[in-house]
């Protein structure tokens, strides 16, 4: 067999090159035609060669050109899929949401590059890890039994749980999964979305927080709005009453020393208690209203955050109740404080209240001290205030916070102090909390982000 029919046959017995539908032959053609359109470009070199051999090496020269014209063309496609896989990839890291593989037993096969910012940790660090391993202790029941779930029943699951990062901090994530096969279609894996909910969540427990406080104000406000108002329905009956005995006493025509003792009776006596209770009410009434124009300002005006230096802070809060202190015979004592980014005045008031609180509490059996601590954990500041004080009994602890309540009702003051401290630790970010053991005293401690940190 010749040369050239062993070429041709070996081209047609290859299943590379092979036809095997109407559009490879179609390609297969065109690449011929322009193969030998390129050879005929070519200047004539082998003019002297026989047929055979020039047909053959024409032949050659095709199917040389034809190879070259594949791989050119292949070369495009490999550089269109890698374009393509790298837009994917850009999609697939940068996506807003965490994009997770997890094994049937749960190990982290693959994860995005969100997926490795909410969690804190390197992608290296998060592979062949359970994933089980960064959700929070008290919602791990959650995430099980809607894992179990999603075994079962082949369907979409999601829940909200707590995810716990690297550093230990902790944020709300909406997690939404499916099952899937892996590459060789045998083994089961989880696709997991991960959201960062916590905004959302925050936004949840403020609502729920403002729709407690205005049911409890609207409470509050009615029942102490009601007894000032009786008392002056009551009094302005009594005064009725008693200018109706004046007018009786003058067309009785009783003596003049009769008259004159019940005029000066009424005039001096009845109406003036009347009007005393009367004015009381009335300014009590405006307390309430006032105290209620407060409270409601109190989340209101502009938050300006700047750094602030808490010990120079505290120093000026105690020289303002330099008097109050002096006047209890109390003495304080202020560990070193550290620094942290807030609003100034804001803080200035929640220190002003916890301090003014300390002191209105303290018991006059014994030497009073207050204590000014703070210090940094979790990338939280923690500042306290503590007393020797009085304390407050379990069942009262719940509800030192709320709106107009008082531990004890002789003291001074609206009972909104604590209630606007609550509410402008909030408005940092932070929370507020109470120790407390009767007859030994009370520690009102609050947390505010750590600006170093965050």
């Amino acid at each position: 067999m010749s040369l050239k029919r062993k070429i041709i046959k070996k081209k047609t017995q290859n299943p590379k090159l092979r036809p095997s539908s109407s559009k490879l032959e179609t390609e297969n053609s065109r690449l011929r035609k322009s193969a030998e359109k390129k050879i005929k470009e070519r200047p004539g070199e082998l003019k002297a060669i026989s047929m055979d051999t020039n047909s053959l090496i024409h032949e050659l020269q095709v199917h040389q050109i034809e190879l070259e014209m594949q791989n050119e063309e292949l070369r495009k496609s490999r550089a269109e899929i890698e374009e393509s896989r790298a837009r994917y990839s850009d999609l697939y890291d940068f996506a807003p949401a965490g994009y997770f593989t997890l094994d049937k037993n749960g190990l982290i096969l693959e994860v995005n590059l969100t997926g490795t910012s909410l969690l804190w940790a390197d992608r290296g660090r998060l592979i062949k890890k359970p994933f089980t391993g960064f959700i929070h202790h008290n919602d791990k029941d959650v995430y099980y039994l809607k894992s179990n779930e999603l075994f079962r029943t082949k369907e979409k699951q999601s829940c909200d749980i707590r995810l716990v990062r690297k550093d230990g901090s902790i944020f709300y994530a909406r997690i939404e999964c499916i099952l899937a096969k892996d590459s060789v279609g045998d083994q089961d894996q989880i696709r997991m979305i991960v959201s960062d909910i916590s905004e959302r969540k925050k936004a949840e427990e403020d609502k729920e927080r403002l729709n407690r406080e205005l049911e409890q104000m609207i409470y509050v406000t009615s029942h102490d709005l009601r007894s000032p108002l009786v008392n002056i329905e009551g009094y302005s009956r009594e005064i009725k009453l008693s200018l109706d005995e004046l007018q009786s006493a003058l067309q009785d025509g009783a003596g003049p020393e009769t008259l004159k003792n019940r005029i000066a009776r009424i005039i001096e006596k009845d109406i003036p208690e009347s009007m005393d209770y009367i004015t009381k009410s009335i300014f009590k009434m405006d307390s309430l209203l006032s105290a209620l124009h407060q409270i409601s300002r109190s989340g209101k005006t502009e938050f300006e955050a700047a750094g602030v230096d808490m010990n120079s802070l505290v120093r000026d809060v105690i020289s303002t109740l330099e008097h109050q202190f002096k006047e209890k015979g109390a003495t304080h004592e202020i560990s070193k404080l550290p620094s942290c980014i807030c609003d100034k005045k804001k803080i200035n008031q929640v220190m002003t209240n916890l301090i003014g609180n300390a002191l209105r509490y303290l018991d006059p059996k014994r030497p009073g001290v207050i204590k000014v601590s703070g210090g940094k954990k979790n990338g939280q500041i923690v500042y306290c205030v503590a007393d020797n004080g009085i304390g407050i009994a379990k069942e009262d602890m719940d509800k030192v916070f709320d709106i107009f309540y008082r531990v004890s009702s002789d003291k001074k003051g609206e009972g909104l102090g604590l209630s606007i401290v609550k509410k402008v630790v909030e408005m940092h970010g932070g929370k507020v909390w109470l120790e407390s053991e009767p007859g030994k005293g009370s520690a009102f401690c609050f947390s505010i982000p750590d600006g170093d940190k965050n």
